[in-house]
């Protein structure tokens, strides 16, 4: 239908473009260095891009709360938007700002490299490759913490939420289980005894995790 030249937008991305209809249009958001571009579905026609920061984007844009939320991370810069879905035209921000018409706020340090964030209870939870977990007031941008799940953590795989707990997964085998809410509180660490970098799915009360070898149901 429509093909278009991310050249000179895009030098690298890993991520999932995100297809999101607010019931006025429907766009194709793209995570990407040095630009995140957001295309009309039907046309290819750029709507909105944003300078952004990490220069090896991973994480999926996604929806939540009516805004988009955008992070990346590598090379020295970590930014996380949450971005209104009726941006036009250049949204980038200026040196120093954390706002615009466009874009409710933003965390110029606040984002990951590899994870895909989650949005629940109004608040948004990160966590990063060296096992820093950080957690934010979604409405607002407010950092609440900022802490490190453990020396041995790696998390690679996105984090899911269900039962008013969030499921982090690590590398090196561990299923961290917090309580959420503004403070970190690690309910438990479940040992799987392989490596687990996927990230958990979750239907009808159970939850599935893939490891480097086995699938595991737990109700």
């Amino acid at each position: 239908m429509w093909r278009v030249s991310r050249k000179g937008d895009c030098e690298r991305s890993w991520g999932t473009p995100l297809v999101h209809n607010d019931g006025t249009r429907t766009q194709v958001v793209a995570n990407g260095w040095p630009f995140i571009v957001s295309y009309d579905l039907n046309t290819g026609k750029e709507l909105w891009r944003l300078r952004g920061g990490g220069d090896n984007p991973i994480p999926t844009p996604f929806i939540a709360d009516g805004l988009i939320v955008v992070t990346n991370a590598h090379g020295g810069k970590a930014p996380l938007f949450a971005i209104r879905p009726s941006a036009n035209g250049d949204i980038s921000l200026p040196e120093n700002s954390t706002s615009n018409d466009a874009i409710v706020w933003s965390a110029p340090n606040g984002g990951t490299y590899i994870s895909t964030p989650v949005v629940y209870g109004g608040y948004i939870y990160l966590a990063n490759h060296n096992g820093l977990l950080r957690c934010f007031d979604f409405k607002t941008g407010r950092k609440m913490f900022e802490e490190r799940l453990g020396l041995d953590a790696t998390c690679s795989a996105s984090l899911v939420a269900a039962d008013g707990k969030i499921y982090c997964p690590a590398e090196e085998g561990v299923v961290y289980v917090l309580k959420a809410g503004p403070t970190l509180e690690v309910l438990s660490k479940n040992q799987m005894g392989e490596p687990c970098l996927a990230t958990p799915a979750i239907s009808q009360g159970v939850l599935y995790f893939r490891t480097t070898q086995s699938l595991l149901a737990i109700g």
